[in-house]
């Protein structure tokens, strides 16, 4: 694979990831497609000069789409495939290999915008030492409690609880 058409693949790629964000993205969500796009240009085993540029472009958009829950703020499938012109099960495949490649979903805060993870429902709860999922609020001091919680405080309250 020869290293200038690479280069000359991926700045084409990510000319049509920053066309599609200056209309449908912010700044943090178009840095996000783009250090999903520099990741992929690194894997060795794909040839990102294969594939038509576009197709690249709305695959890594979908994959950053669907972990962010884009989808209910109107960035469709649809809207993609006709800002690309690109079929919808194409990059709807290409999606679903990055998301697997690189762990893409909506509980990995490396391709998450902030806002997601802060309504993350996971940053609300806490696993026992006996395995129980419950709300961290559980384990919140007391207002009166005056004195300060050990770690040995904590465990002897979630063995008291269950």
């Amino acid at each position: 694979m020869d290293a200038e058409k690479k280069n000359t693949k991926i700045n084409e790629v990510r000319n049509f990831i920053s066309d599609f964000a200056k209309e449908n993205l912010t700044k943090e969500e178009e840095g996000i497609c783009i250090r999903i796009l520099e990741k992929l240009s690194r894997k060795k085993k794909i040839d990102i000069t294969r594939t038509k540029s576009d197709i690249w472009a709305a695959s890594v958009i979908w994959a950053f789409c669907r972990a962010n829950f884009k989808s209910e703020e109107g960035i469709t499938m649809d809207l993609v495939s006709s800002f690309f012109d690109v079929k919808k099960s194409t990059f709807g495949n290409k999606a679903g290999e990055l998301c697997k490649m690189f762990k893409i979903d909506f509980f990995n805060p490396e391709y998450t915008s902030q806002k997601i993870q802060e309504s993350n429902p996971l940053n609300d709860v806490v696993m026992t030492n006996e395995g129980f999922i419950v709300p961290k609020d559980m384990f919140s001091q007391s207002p009166t409690d005056n004195k300060k919680t050990t770690k040995k405080n904590k465990d002897e309250n979630q063995k008291l609880l269950f």
